[in-house]
């Protein structure tokens, strides 16, 4: 296929096999009354809303414009969590997506339609990008061109996405830009395709964008390399040109990426040093079988690909000397596979992951559109081969399941299929190699509905309902505050026994809850410091019911939704009743921006343990400063109590070692009334002594219980889970009601746990009350939230120090009576500043750091480029 005539009847031909199956992939959806929003996990959580956000986002920044003749770009939302930057927290959920954007013209209630469109697109032009790819390096066979670009389009990796992180499509749908923009500079030295892709690819998301561009390095090295054989010079001179026209697609996302990069370097996740070991464990090589042609992934490993590629790589590899760089991307890609170093540097050296994995989908395809019409003259070969993968497949108890067999078994049959001689046309379309495509197909959607049933991945059961897309904000918890927020003139945030993820965002409220990819490293390192027991690192959900906590926070109400059983923070009162909701009331409430007399230094804060931290707070503001003033402790005592081993339990100093799954525990002590209570473990650590970890998502699990109301999780991530993020201690608030006397603690896992202090503190809350409301004597007042900026008023009647419950950034200045003045990192996690006494305007600006030198770095490059189309343009370079 030459001709342009025949490459559009292609296109035209590839456009209707890709909807047919785009149809019946929702169709699959629709007859279980089901959209493709995952409930459960990030699909609906981050994806959609973020998909919400930014829609009604863009349509502000419209609106405003349109009023007020005013740009008005929002920068600081109060609603992400506690607070947080947009461009940062949402990029890699539609900021800097030209998808996403289109998104702008889209009623809400149309939404969930166009998140799908938005999801099917991405596959929609990878295969695209990938037909073109195949033409370009003039397959003629479109049979097998259409074979690679449905397998690449339609791999797990694809269709899991699908389901659950629409936009881990997009770089499903940039690697083959990439790669055909580097064949046309080398073969042509046409920049343009390469250098656009770089850019778009680049602000639609950095995480991304990082394992694009490595796979594209390591790819484009290989070739300029082996193209120019020994001319070593000729061959470094080519790539700094490809680097330099690189260069030029960052420079030109720099409005986007450099906010990113700044952002990136502050992640808790990427802060966290983490020892890698040589190999994964046994259970991640026993499952590669299956991982390769079904829907398993651990350590986010996702491939899934037709199983007749099989066949293709074993052709390529008896003909490894005409593919040597096919071949080369293979060894290389199969070594990174199997050593946990290739998924650090494939993740940003963060830590170890697989999801880089979508890049192996690439070569799979194109081997499989490369070899497509050679099973015939190589069968008694690949007959050898059918009977190894046969074998291979018996090998493991992963893949002796349906999940693996029936890929196995399609496979028989289209070698058979493949072999048989059958020269029938139908109309134009050749029979035989319809009947192929049709067969590739089935594997496809075998490996899709496989992945949806409860029989394989329960993907079904996780899925948001239609009429539930369609009215996403229903009566949960943020949608009954909303009236509160209506009605109170104080800035307050709520706390919640049950929050239902960022849907603070939605209803533009203020909460305690956060779950997107990018964290505020200062939040997090203070939710570790405190021993908050977060899951995830990046998984926020309020104080633990610590009094203290949540009222630095600035928290008013706490709601509880009456199927969850819970504690209450201390000085929390029975306020209202909402249909399923009891809502209650801080009695200590703290305003938005209170004020601190005293100071300690980080050095002092850092030496105590995590209820000291908490308490400290209370008195004095923690700081970057060299002036200590005294901090009374004096109401932590260390309570003493007796310990009690169940059956099959060892204890010893530091260590608790259990035999079978579930045994436990019990703690029992005498305290007076008055008291919170709280159980501290430091330096937890566990080892499995029994071999039971066979998946890299494990937590050793610590359940806490006593009477009345409490019920509490420790999820310890064991060494071998993929987010482990180096947490060792953590607090278990006990509650204060003085008829606990009885904790039992339930370790899930078999194994040894040993730490460094296992204790009970009990703290007085007897001046509690007085110090809350010496925090909040003199507060800022004619409290406005403006964009981008934080204004009021107040009145000292000494010097003392401002903080604003709003998350420490780099990116806020502030102002005292109009002069700058400097802002402070206070608490670990919020800011301050400096006030002198007497009566002040107090001003708060923000601007996203990065963004200003990126955008300038934008426009420049944009010219830059401009001024390289003519230029290439007048010496006729366009056309070469």
């Amino acid at each position: 296929m030459t001709d342009s005539k025949n490459r559009k009847r292609y296109y035209l031909i590839y456009s209707a096999v890709f909807c047919a199956c785009a149809a019946l992939m929702v169709f699959l959806l629709y007859i279980k009354g089901k959209s493709n929003i995952n409930y459960t996990s990030d699909g609906m959580n981050q994806h959609y809303r973020a998909l919400l956000y930014y829609s009604n986002y863009l349509k502000n920044i419209v609106s405003t414009f349109i009023h007020t003749g005013k740009l008005e770009v929002m920068l600081w939302d109060h609603t992400i969590g506690e607070g947080s930057d947009i461009i940062n927290t949402l990029h890699g959920y539609g900021v800097g997506d030209p998808i996403a954007f289109l998104s702008i013209l889209v009623p809400e209630k149309f939404m969930p339609v166009f998140y799908v469109f938005n999801a099917l697109i991405r596959l929609y032009i990878g295969g695209l990008f990938f037909s073109m790819l195949c033409f370009y390096k003039k397959m003629e066979n479109p049979y097998g061109v259409l074979a690679g670009a449905l397998a690449y389009a339609f791999c797990f990796w694809g269709l899991q996405s699908f389901t659950l992180h629409i936009y881990f499509l997009t770089p499903l749908m940039f690697m083959p830009m990439y790669i055909l923009g580097l064949e046309m500079i080398i073969e042509e030295n046409r920049p343009h395709l390469f250098i656009l892709t770089v850019m778009f690819s680049a602000m639609s998301w950095l995480y991304f964008f990082y394992m694009e561009a490595l796979a594209t390095a390591i790819y484009g090295i290989l070739r300029v390399f082996i193209r120019n054989g020994k001319r070593v010079l000729a061959s470094i001179l080519e790539l700094l040109k490809i680097l330099g026209y690189a260069v030029l697609g960052v420079l030109m996302a720099a409005i986007i990426l450099l906010p990113m990069a700044y952002a990136y370097m502050g992640d808790s996740r990427l802060a966290i040093t983490r020892s890698i070991p040589l190999l994964y464990p046994a259970f991640f090589y026993e499952r590669l079988f299956t991982v390769y042609v079904a829907n398993d992934f651990p350590y986010d490993l996702y491939m899934g690909f037709v199983s007749a590629s099989l066949l293709s790589i074993a052709l390529l590899f008896k003909d490894f000397r005409k593919n040597i760089l096919l071949v080369l991307i293979y060894v290389l890609g199969f070594a990174c596979v199997c050593l946990p170093i290739g998924g650090k540097i494939f993740n940003g050296f963060a830590y170890v992951s697989q999801r880089w994995s979508f890049a192996i989908a690439l070569p799979v395809a194109y081997t499989l559109s490369l070899y497509w019409n050679r099973n015939e003259e190589n069968k008694k070969y690949l007959l050898f081969v059918l009977g190894s993968i046969i074998l291979l497949s018996l090998y493991s108890a992963w893949s002796r399941t349906e999940r693996a067999l029936v890929p196995v078994g399609l496979c028989i049959i289209f070698y058979l299929l493949s072999i048989f001689k059958l020269d029938r046309k139908i109309g134009k379309l050749d029979l035989k190699q319809s009947l192929m495509i049709f067969l590739l197909l089935i594997n496809i959607f075998y490996i899709y509905q496989y992945n949806l049933s409860e029989r394989g991945g329960r993907v079904y059961r996780d899925l948001l309902s239609i009429n539930g897309a369609k009215n996403l904000v229903e009566r949960n918890e943020a949608a009954v505050m909303t009236e509160y927020f209506e009605n109170d003139d104080d800035f307050f945030r709520y706390d919640s026994n049950y929050f239902t993820n960022n849907d603070s965002i939605s209803s533009g409220i203020y909460s305690t809850n956060y779950y997107w990819s990018i964290t505020n490293a200062s939040d997090q390192k203070f939710r570790i410091l405190t021993g908050l027991r977060d899951k995830l690192n990046w998984q926020l959900r309020g104080y633990d019911c610590r009094a203290a906590l949540d009222t630095l926070a600035s928290v008013k109400y706490y709601i509880s939704k009456d199927n969850y059983d819970t504690q209450l923070p201390y000085g929390f009162e029975k306020f209202d009743v909402k249909g399923d909701y009891t809502i209650y009331r801080n009695t200590y409430f703290l305003p938005f921006a209170y004020t601190y007399e005293k100071a300690i230094s980080y050095d002092a804060w850092y030496a105590m343990d995590p209820v000291e931290r908490q308490e400290s707070m209370l008195e004095a503001v923690t700081i970057e400063t060299e002036r200590e003033d005294a901090v009374s402790l004096s109401q932590i005592e260390k309570i003493p109590f007796e310990l009690i081993a169940s059956e099959g339990v060892e204890v010893s100093k530091g260590v608790i070692r259990t035999s079978e799954k579930d045994q436990s525990v019990t703690i029992r002590f005498e305290h007076g009334a008055d008291i919170e209570t709280y159980l501290t473990f430091i330096g937890l650590e566990y080892s499995d002594d029994y071999g039971i970890i066979e998946d890299d998502h494990t937590i050793a699990l610590i359940e806490v219980t006593a009477d009345p109301d409490v019920d509490a999780y420790i999820n310890h991530m064991t060494l071998e889970h993929r987010y482990n993020f180096n947490k060792h201690d953590y607090v278990v608030n006990l509650g204060h009601d003085p008829s606990t006397k009885e904790v039992t603690v339930s370790f899930d896992l078999p194994g040894t746990y040993t730490f460094d202090a296992f204790y009970l503190s009990a703290v007085s809350m007897a001046e509690y009350g007085n110090k809350i409301e010496a925090l909040g004597e003199e507060h800022l007042e004619d409290l406005v939230l403006g964009c981008n900026e934080v204004t009021g008023t107040i009145t000292l009647g000494k010097d003392k120090y401002l903080l604003f419950s709003i998350p420490y950034s780099k990116g806020w200045k502030a102002y005292v009576d109009g002069k700058e003045c400097k802002v402070l990192k206070a608490n670990e996690h919020y800011i301050a500043v400096k006030v002198e006494k007497g009566s002040h305007t107090v001003d708060l600006k923000y601007m996203t750091p990065g963004l200003k030198a990126g955008t300038a770095v934008s426009i420049v490059s944009l010219v830059a480029y401009l001024g390289l189309i003519i230029w290439r343009k007048k010496t006729g370079r366009n056309n070469a």
